[in-house]
């Protein structure tokens, strides 16, 4: 998966989750902190990465989980530059992305939902399926 340079990551990533509004605002080089109505929320992040071949999963790694005020955006920001469309969902919206990135079935597809939880929490869920059959 493509990595971001500090100078390709924007100060503000606006994103329209239902009837809300969530910024994303840059506060160290590859962190963010979510403000809704100018107010901070928490983050939570749950990332999902997974290898997989025509024929399946090879290797699932464990979830990585995250809480605080900063988060990592690289996907979100990659999944948006690829063109993802939003599809809504209560609470949020979901962003589903491919990149094809080498010649012969090298894909990553990408599959991030965003949402409010009931407390404020905005919570990130992040699915990342590599494909490199390039081996084989």
């Amino acid at each position: 998966m493509t990595k971001l340079t500090p100078s390709e990551r924007p100060a503000r990533v606006a994103l329209d989750l239902s009837d809300q509004q969530v910024v994303f605002v840059r506060v160290g080089d590859d962190h963010y902190a979510a403000e809704l109505d100018g107010k901070s929320l928490p983050i939570r992040t749950e990332k999902h990465e997974r290898r997989i071949s025509e024929g399946g999963e090879l290797f699932r790694y464990k979830p990585e989980l995250s809480e605080g005020d900063t988060a990592n955006i690289d996907t979100i920001l990659l999944c948006l530059a690829l063109g993802a469309v939003p599809k809504p969902l209560p609470r949020g919206v979901e962003f589903s992305a491919m990149d094809n990135w080498g010649h012969f079935r090298q894909n990553t597809f990408l599959k991030i939902s965003i949402t409010i939880s009931e407390s404020g929490l905005v919570e990130v869920n992040e699915d990342i399926q590599e494909q490199d059959d390039s081996y084989y």
